[in-house]
């Protein structure tokens, strides 16, 4: 089900991450087992450009980092 989210403002030519300790989405009622290590991607819309899907790395619940296997920042 899609979720409509207040506006966070990127200026054009900013790098943003969305990551632990700065703004981040929180998937609540997920209806499937997460597995550590596991991946998911979901689908976020972003006006005025449409849709980017997103890759979803399930990591541990205590993690305070993460792998930079497979991509960059």
């Amino acid at each position: 089900a899609a979720v409509e989210l207040p506006a966070i403002e990127v200026p054009a030519g900013v790098e943003f991450a969305l990551e632990q300790g700065g703004v981040y989405l929180e998937l609540d009622g997920v209806s499937f087992d997460l597995v550590e290590g596991e991946h998911f991607e979901i689908t976020v819309f972003i006006e005025p450009f449409g849709a980017l899907e997103v890759d979803v790395e399930i990591e541990a619940a205590d993690a305070t980092q993460h792998s930079h296997a497979g991509h960059a920042h």
